[in-house]
């Protein structure tokens, strides 16, 4: 096994702040989309950790990090190593608590995640991953045409039987990517509570479909550092 800390424990909180032009408690339209950029740019670190090892992106500023990878035998032995020939999966415990930004939208970000890649065993072609965690982004700020709003978030995720190829192309090729996110509107001394889930599918490229609250967006995994990656089904053709 193989170990590092740097970090502490994250602490997980919620609560939707009132901001400087408020929104409608009831605006479910405006909570789906600012819901789908925070879900979104959550997939598109959980694909950046299984292609490439990061956990986070570029967006983000870490302020404490936790991570114990365990390396296991088709046994399930941990091994000292990793071993190409005989490691048959790996886990990856993580904690990170982080600033992260975007057009339009920053926040303090705390999540844990457990995943797990099988399938290494001998000369793989593919590799599948399993995972779960959760989140939290406090003080989760959005500003566009619309107002500005400024968020707190809890949830938990988890990565599906979702399948990479070994290769050229970093895309997974199936699988899903869920979240359950909990919203509370704190407006003066209401509080409203808000539920979504969300489901970002993947197949094989980089624009996937994500649907929240029943309405489709679509997510493109390949956003650059800084830009939003989603945008409503269709709505990129009229750009």
């Amino acid at each position: 096994m193989w170990k590092t800390r740097t970090g502490g424990a994250l602490a997980m909180t919620l609560a939707l702040a009132a901001c400087d032009t408020p929104i409608d408690p009831g605006s479910d339209d405006v909570i789906d989309a600012d819901v789908a950029i925070v879900a979104g740019s959550s997939a598109i670190d959980a694909v950046s950790f299984i292609t490439s090892g990061q956990g986070m992106g570029s967006d983000a500023v870490p302020h404490s990090r936790n991570r114990t990878v365990t390396f296991l035998d088709a046994d399930g032995n941990p091994q000292d190593r990793y071993d190409p020939l005989t490691t048959a999966s790996i886990r990856t415990v993580h904690e990170i608590a982080a600033e992260v930004s975007r057009d339009g939208w920053s926040g303090s970000l705390h999540r844990t995640s457990d995943i797990a890649v099988s399938g290494l065993a001998g000369h793989e072609t593919t590799r599948l991953w399993n995972g779960a965690g959760t989140e939290s982004v406090e003080r989760s700020a959005h500003s566009d045409e619309r107002g500005s709003r400024e968020y707190d978030l809890n949830g938990s995720w988890s990565l599906n039987n979702v399948v990479t190829p070994v290769g050229d192309s970093p895309w997974p090729l199936s699988g899903n990517f869920t979240h359950d996110i909990t919203v509370t509107v704190t407006r003066g001394d209401q509080t409203h509570t808000r539920e979504r889930h969300v489901t970002i599918t993947f197949n094989g490229t980089s624009t996937v479909p994500m649907i929240v609250n029943g309405e489709t967006f679509e997510l493109d995994l390949a956003t650059r550092p800084g830009r939003v990656p989603v945008f409503r089904f269709r709505e990129r053709d009229r750009r």
